[in-house]
């Protein structure tokens, strides 16, 4: 469920190319189980509303889908009102399940990478990337790297770096008035949100992204987020 979710939402942030959220959708509704149902209804939750104005025809026919599923009356009471509760979403335009956040809306249309993949690609998993590999000459890579960076990225790399430290800032000030009470408000919580998304996009790769966020204060309780 959290990988449909994280899939969504990268859909709705353009990462992916919608064709991707049509053929997952197709893939759960084509032979329906009462799992695959669910699944394709909390899918279509999160990504309805962008998906509907990317592909419009693709939206209505997947909502057939559905209400076909529901007139044939095969499904338990309890996948029915997940698909009821759907059209709901979208009787209401998914006010309640919006595409992308206001706050998360942070990368101008003309700046945006939209990746065309499909399920029947090969990929290759670059299992390598799962096991730790020492880099004797860390410091001097981190160098170049940074180099490259501002190379490509320019004074919009110091801008985000400025933005990671100001809200590093202020969610240490956050710490030093809260030292005894462990309360994490709501703008706590989007504070490092902000913070996790700008460390992700202003990194080269993966390497760069742990390495940023194990600097990073997480308190006790917040590691989920990085989830």
């Amino acid at each position: 469920m959290a990988t449909t979710k994280m899939i969504a939402h990268l859909v709705n942030q353009q990462v992916l190319h919608e064709v991707i959220a049509l053929e997952i959708l197709s893939l759960f509704l084509e032979n329906p189980t009462e799992d695959s149902i669910e699944m394709a209804a909390d899918f279509m939750i999160e990504c309805g509303q962008v998906l509907g104005d990317l592909s419009q025809q693709g939206s209505i026919a997947v909502f057939e889908r559905f209400k076909g599923i529901l007139h044939e009356g095969e499904c338990n009471r309890r996948v029915q009102y997940t698909i009821e509760n759907l059209f709901s979403i979208r009787k209401a335009k998914f006010k309640s399940h919006p595409g992308v956040i206001q706050e998360l809306d942070l990368i101008e249309e003309e700046d945006r990478i939209t990746h065309e993949v499909s399920l029947a690609d090969e990929f290759d998993p670059e299992d390598k990337a799962n096991f730790f590999q020492f880099d004797p000459e860390y410091e001097k890579n981190e160098q170049e790297w940074d180099e490259i960076k501002k190379e490509i990225l320019g004074e919009e790399e110091d801008r985000i770096n400025k933005r990671i430290d100001q809200l590093d800032e202020e969610e240490e000030s956050s710490e030093s008035e809260e030292e005894k009470i462990q309360d994490i408000t709501e703008q706590d919580l989007m504070n490092l949100r902000k913070t996790i998304y700008l460390v992700i996009v202003s990194s080269v790769d993966f390497e760069e992204v742990v390495h940023k966020l194990m600097k990073m204060n997480i308190r006790e309780g917040q590691e989920i987020e990085l989830c």
